[in-house]
């Protein structure tokens, strides 16, 4: 009879005698299958999802080229928007004419318009796609007047460079 210490562990399947305790040295893997199953099912969720989003920022972009509004964007470094959260793109041409969702905007009005559309939804990010011969002043100004209509995330549109 051998001792069951230690010792049994190595000893060979023919030097055991039947009814003697062993070491169970399989391991079961069917927790760690489950496991990586989830974690494949949770990224194919959220991949799916954030392809959904940058389709719709992706459509954005096409609708404003789409809208026959000739701006020509700074160059800057580009930082993805948010894409769970309503935006609301506003063009700026080089003579100071304003659009917002293709539609032609008085100066005069911009700050209404800007505040009408916090109201409905609080959080909107405001979009800013000026021309780079826009003077800095006329972007501030515009920037002030959405702020003051309860914008308080402002963007400002750029192409990549």
């Amino acid at each position: 009879m051998h001792n069951h210490s230690l010792y049994s562990e190595y000893l060979q399947d023919d030097e055991i005698e039947e009814g003697e305790n062993t070491l169970f040295s399989e391991i079961n893997i069917t927790p760690f299958t489950d496991v990586i199953l989830v974690l494949l099912i949770v990224f194919m969720v959220y991949a799916a999802t954030a392809v959904t989003e940058t389709n719709k920022i992706r459509q954005e972009v096409v609708e404003l080229q789409d809208s026959g509004l000739n701006i020509n964007l700074p160059q800057g470094k580009v930082r993805e928007l948010d894409a769970k959260i309503t935006s609301l793109s506003l063009n700026m041409l080089v003579d100071g004419t304003l659009f917002i969702a293709g539609k032609k905007i008085i100066t005069q009005d911009i700050t209404s318009v800007l505040r009408d559309a916090a109201i409905k939804n609080p959080k909107i990010q405001l979009i800013l796609h000026a021309d780079g011969d826009v003077s800095h002043k006329k972007v501030v100004t515009i920037m002030e007047q959405a702020r003051q209509a309860g914008i308080t995330q402002i963007s400002i549109a750029t192409d990549q460079q």
